[in-house]
């Protein structure tokens, strides 16, 4: 497998919303494929076939980083275990249930992060919050 960025990867956490993830990851992967980004996923002890859906995806892009708990654990807990997964310098925390602008562009965000600027943070913005049960 060819080397994944080590600059930016993008942290999901998620519980119980496949359904979500189905629409939300092609999107995503399709936009940031050709840098090899990574995305860490931390699943919330997920019961709706998360698990198999992401073993499924990860033949296709292998740089889905995948971890489910063993117990059910608060919503801030999940996020924060995303964000700790990740060993990049910048990284994005991204809910399972949006969708970025058609015009994001990694190559844009990607340029700027390596400049010679240290950012403490990038805001991004999306395009539409996909609905969720």
């Amino acid at each position: 497998m060819p080397e994944a960025s080590q600059l930016f990867s993008i942290c999901m956490p998620t519980n119980n919303r496949v359904e979500s993830l189905k629409e939300a990851l092609p999107d995503l992967i399709a936009k940031i494929r050709k840098h090899k980004i990574k995305i860490f996923i931390h699943d919330n002890c997920s019961t709706d076939g998360t698990e198999n859906y992401i073993d499924d995806l990860r033949k296709d892009y292998p740089y889905i980083i995948y971890h489910k708990a063993e117990k059910y654990r608060e919503s801030d807990r999940n996020m924060q275990r995303a964000l700790l997964m990740s060993d990049t310098k910048y990284r994005l925390l991204l809910g399972d249930h949006y969708i970025l602008f058609d015009n994001f562009s990694i190559d844009i965000i990607l340029k700027s992060l390596n400049s010679h600027q240290n950012f403490d943070a990038v805001i991004l913005h999306y395009r539409k919050r996909l609905m969720c049960r």
